[in-house]
């Protein structure tokens, strides 16, 4: 079954009915997701909900999107698409989410909020988790800033060759800088 289903569904019938839930969410909906981001768009969500073995309401999807975010070196906004596929079991409070988690610690387990369905409760979460740790893969990067070390200029990285290859100093200047630090507490 295919549904939009609206925030009067609850869980439990989405279960009992197998529904899928197939919807176009909006990134004001998201207000954690687009503080992180610079943009986002396209995000859409798959979802289909049934019983577990016990059961527990499972509900499984994929959730993705686009978005912009500023590069960890160079501070440039990079485009990358966001993809989370998950499946959890739906618990209603902490105790009954405590209760399923010792008896299978391995168990993925969402605690809402309400009975009825929150599409945004079930996905913000999921995009965050699923945001990359290194946004641009572009070791060649022409904004990419220079890793200098010290005040080392070309004519003295050019003596400090030997047979092994160029030897980095990137801490060169730290014993002035410690000497200059302990004369000025005398």
């Amino acid at each position: 079954m295919k549904s939009n289903a609206s925030g009067s569904s609850t869980y439990r019938s989405l279960a009992q009915q197998r529904a899928r839930v197939a919807t176009e969410l909006g990134v004001a909906s998201l207000q954690r997701f687009a503080d992180i981001c610079e943009a986002v768009k396209g995000i859409t969500a798959d979802l289909s909900f049934d019983h577990d073995g016990q059961t527990r309401i499972k509900v499984s999807g994929r959730v993705h999107c686009d978005a912009q975010l500023a590069c960890h070196r160079c501070e440039q906004l990079v485009w990358c698409h966001v993809n989370s596929d998950f499946a959890s079991v739906i618990a209603f409070d902490e105790e009954q989410a405590a209760s399923w988690s010792q008896l299978d610690p391995s168990l993925d387990i969402l605690v809402v909020g309400g009975a009825n369905l929150d599409v945004v409760e079930l996905v913000e979460d999921e995009l965050l988790l699923a945001l990359p740790e290194r946004v641009c893969t572009d070791d060649d990067c022409v904004h990419m800033p220079e890793m200098r070390y010290g005040a080392m200029t070309v004519d003295d990285v050019d003596d400090q060759v030997s047979a092994e290859g160029l030897k980095r100093f990137p801490f060169a200047g730290l014993k002035d800088a410690m000497q200059a630090g302990d004369k000025e507490q005398d």
